[in-house]
């Protein structure tokens, strides 16, 4: 999971405009990365399946490989330019033998981090 808050905005609120959830998936066989947008509140019309995205996927021998491009113009009111400040979290699930693991950043994947932006970490863009 991906989620993005391109406002930065560390008021107590649900999903607003500017939030968004993706996620991300590897599709070994094709070759390729499927991409998703989830609806939380009004911040989207609706949840978005099979985004338009470039990525690529492939097994390696102790786990995968993944790259994507998410497209700026899927972000609301992203204006990229250095110094600017963004809302991030990021969530991994790890498929391991007899579990799954969670490996994240600036906070697990729980109710509070789906349902609370101001949560999320922050993380400042350069050149």
């Amino acid at each position: 999971m991906l989620f993005i808050d391109t406002r930065n905005d560390k008021r107590p609120c649900s999903f607003e405009l500017g939030d968004h959830q993706f996620w991300f998936v590897p599709l070994i066989d094709e070759e390729r990365v499927y991409a998703g947008q989830w609806k939380r509140g009004n911040e989207t019309p609706e949840t978005c399946y099979d985004l338009p995205i470039e990525g690529a996927a492939q097994r390696t021998e102790d786990g995968y490989i993944v790259e994507f491009l998410l497209p700026a113009s899927f972000l609301q009111g992203f204006k990229p330019q250095v110094g600017a400040k963004i809302g991030l979290n990021i969530n991994l699930t790890v498929r391991v033998k007899h579990y799954d693991r969670e490996v994240f950043w600036h906070r697990q994947k729980e109710w509070s981090v789906l349902h609370s932006p101001h949560l999320w970490g922050t993380v400042e863009l350069c050149e």
